[in-house]
């Protein structure tokens, strides 16, 4: 089959990140896909089945995003710039039951409230 040798395609699949575990794998893969662009997670059930967990780091495979050829670049520009912005506009903040919410986050983890400007 060497036709097929060489030949790239804007729609073929191309790594785009690896992840230690499914839920990071994901959330990149649920932003790109806000931007219209489709993603692909593979290997989450490979550590799974081999005994590991899923959201701790398993070490044995890495959990991968591939995106299409045409979308890569768009794609890491998003990854690299969108979680940071996220950090800017929603600082380090205080619940109102008193714990401490980490940057970008717009829900404390503790009671599940949400960040004082959503209610507005």
């Amino acid at each position: 089959m060497d036709f097929l040798k060489g030949k790239e395609r804007d729609d073929d699949l191309v790594l785009l990140a690896q992840f230690d575990n499914p839920p990071a794998a994901h959330n990149v893969r649920l932003l790109l896909e806000a931007h219209s662009i489709d993603a692909t997670v593979q290997n989450e059930e490979s550590n799974a089945s081999l005994g590991g967990s899923i959201f701790g780091q398993t070490g044995l495979f890495k959990v991968e995003l591939f995106v299409r050829r045409s979308d890569f670049d768009e794609a890491k520009i998003i990854m690299e710039q969108v979680p940071a912005a996220a950090e800017v506009l929603i600082p380090q903040w205080q619940c109102q039951c008193g714990e401490t919410v980490d940057a970008g986050f717009s829900i404390c983890w503790s009671c599940s409230e949400p960040h004082p400007d959503e209610h507005e």
